[in-house]
């Protein structure tokens, strides 16, 4: 891989750094954060725009010096160790984790759609599987037309408010998601031209090689059980939300409300129940980690079936959703802290437990990514592509 590629995107990034700054210095409310930030996920609301000024510029200026050394200079291991000083700014300090209430709305967005196809696909391929799945859908909502949380002449018009009301944006979330986003993208450039770096600089000798094999071997191991975990920590929240279409939808939208209510609109618990299904992807997805089928396309899949899951495939989206929830970590266990009430911080972290999420699901990711690239490859059941040597237990 071209070392020189990461370094003149971590340039880029720092030059449009400083024009933000710049912005911000010139025009005082194009400023997204300080007090009158209407996001709570991350510090940077306590930041207000002369410090905010002074932190952009100064990664901004670390990060030109930096990136000019390590198209010079690969090897340097200051290189590394600015880069990551560099990602953990942008991802901490001027980031945030608001992201993660884009992807979720993002997923239930197309998660309708998304459901159809797969129920169709699993049906004609899978019908053992497939059919029971059908009927669980037909069964939620048959009772929700019986007891009158549904009815054919409100579905039609929560569906059409429940998708337009993605397109309003009273309060300026969206561009205040476009800052989170931009510095998102600027951290994993940094991340990429730290690995780079490392990568360079790291030798080849034999008791490094020992090392690696033995970590590969134990990663199996404690990949597993930070797999699991990670899978098991949105279970409370999908639960809750599985229950919005029936007549007693639990919770609301403070931990406080975590409480039966009766008395929500047809489009709110439509929205509410569409991130059950959005969890339940979401585990699906952590579990493939330590499954077969995470490495092997099942055959009933369209065009890719029997063929290996591409490594990155898996690592990208995982480490970026890893990423974006161990940013809404910190200021979450501020959050269940500040309520005083020991029930209601309990609540609040068994229901998003974000402090231990991310970092789980990032170790997941991780152990996924040594057991695919440091394992011995081995050829496909049907020959099309390699696999992993080692097969999953339990997978």
């Amino acid at each position: 891989m071209n070392h020189r590629l990461p370094c003149a995107l971590a340039l880029f990034v720092s030059l449009c750094t400083a024009i933000a700054a710049t912005v911000w210095l010139t025009t005082p409310d194009s400023y997204p954060y300080g007090s009158g930030d209407i996001v709570r996920t991350g510090f940077n609301y306590l930041i207000e725009r002369e410090a905010g000024v002074a932190i952009a510029l100064t990664a901004a200026a670390a990060g030109v010096l930096l990136a000019i050394a390590g198209m010079v200079r690969p090897a340097a291991r200051v290189l590394a160790v600015g880069a990551v000083a560099e990602a953990l700014c942008f991802a901490f300090v001027l980031g945030d984790g608001s992201i993660l209430a884009a992807l979720g709305y993002a997923v239930a967005l197309t998660l309708p759609v998304a459901a159809v196809v797969a129920l169709v696909l699993v049906g004609r391929r899978r019908p053992p599987i497939g059919l029971p799945l059908a009927a669980i859908v037909m069964l939620l909502g048959v009772a929700g037309l019986a007891n009158g949380t549904l009815t054919l002449s409100t579905l039609g018009d929560a569906v059409a408010n429940y998708y337009s009301s993605f397109l309003n944006d009273p309060e300026g979330y969206y561009p205040r998601m476009a800052w989170t986003l931009g510095w998102l993208i600027g951290a994993a450039v940094w991340t990429w031209a730290a690995v780079t770096s490392m990568r360079v600089t790291r030798s080849d000798n034999a008791s490094e090689r020992t090392a690696a094999s033995r970590v590969t071997a134990a990663a199996r191991r404690w990949g597993r059980r930070a797999t699991i975990a990670a899978a098991l920590c949105p279970v409370p929240y999908g639960l809750c939300r599985l229950m919005w279409l029936t007549p007693w939808p639990l919770g609301g939208d403070g931990v406080d409300e975590f409480v039966i209510t009766r008395s929500l609109d047809i489009e709110t618990r439509l929205r509410g129940f569409l991130f059950a299904p959005a969890v339940a992807i979401g585990v699906v997805l952590t579990l493939g980690l330590i499954s077969r089928w995470g490495e092997v396309f099942p055959r009933w899949f369209p065009v890719v079936g029997g063929r290996a899951v591409p490594v990155m495939l898996a690592v990208v989206p995982g480490g970026l959703v890893a990423s974006v929830i161990t940013l809404a970590g910190p200021v979450s266990l501020v959050d269940y802290i500040e309520y005083g009430d020991p029930l209601e911080s309990a609540y609040g972290f068994f229901f998003m437990p974000f402090p231990i999420w991310g970092p789980l699901l990032g170790l997941a990711v991780f152990a996924y990514w040594l057991r695919r690239t440091r394992e011995p490859q081995t050829p496909a059941p049907d020959g099309k592509a390699g696999s992993t040597h080692h097969a999953v237990a339990g997978a």
